[in-house]
């Protein structure tokens, strides 16, 4: 188990509040939604897997774990805000 997945599990509902009220990820959602906004930040997520695999797979046990949506976690933790 990673630890990101282990650290997901355990504190799953601080998680999931934080990921509920982090007011800067509804902006996020509102410009991933448009095209420019998804082909640029599908762009950034490709490069991330491609050369921070490892990062990434941490990222994906933080939000399996919390039962959070992968893409809030990894966007959030890819573009500054």
């Amino acid at each position: 188990m990673s630890l990101m997945l282990f650290q997901g599990k355990t504190f799953i509902s601080q998680v999931q509040d934080y990921y509920t009220n982090y007011e800067w990820l509804s902006q996020f959602e509102t410009y991933y939604a448009t095209r420019e906004g998804r082909e640029f930040c599908d762009g950034l997520w490709d490069v991330c897997r491609q050369r921070f695999p490892h990062f990434m797979d941490e990222l994906r046990g933080m939000a399996d774990g919390a039962k959070v949506d992968f893409l809030k976690v990894g966007y959030l933790h890819n573009i500054p805000g």
